[in-house]
């Protein structure tokens, strides 16, 4: 097995890891000195009120001593604005996405998925983690 340690933050459609040097992201003036999860994602950047990258993990869930991972999913709408009827397949469903998330849990293993406000239509700007929002 070959173990690579990078931040396991995955964002924007195609896929970018953050590649985790051991130095300070221009945006943040903390050092960087404990991983003690080895998950790639700074401990001091796990905590509240803390950014990584212009980040804000703990708000998505992140914390120090827990190995996270960050998936933001993005879908298509084959409706075309309603022409077509919803084809679910298209659609990251909700239980399938807490399939995966309990799977990795056995491994020790935080998934946090960002779909949106496909799974919360509460209609404001708040984080919803549970509905991997």
């Amino acid at each position: 097995m070959i173990a690579v340690r990078l931040p396991l933050v995955l964002l924007a459609s195609s896929i970018l890891l953050i590649a985790h040097s051991g130095c300070t992201p221009p945006d943040n003036p903390i050092p960087i000195e404990y991983d003690l999860d080895r998950d790639g994602i700074p401990d001091q950047y796990e905590a509240p009120g803390q950014s990584y990258l212009g980040l804000h993990l703990y708000d998505w869930g992140a914390r120090v001593n827990q190995t996270d991972l960050f998936v933001e999913v993005d879908y298509m709408d084959s409706t075309e604005g309603g022409l077509y009827p919803v084809n679910e397949g298209m659609i990251p469903q909700q239980d399938a996405l807490q399939k995966i998330v309990d799977a990795f849990a056995t491994r020790g293993v935080a998934v946090h998925f960002d779909v949106g406000d496909l799974h919360d239509q509460s209609g404001d700007d708040t984080l919803n983690p549970a509905r991997f929002d």
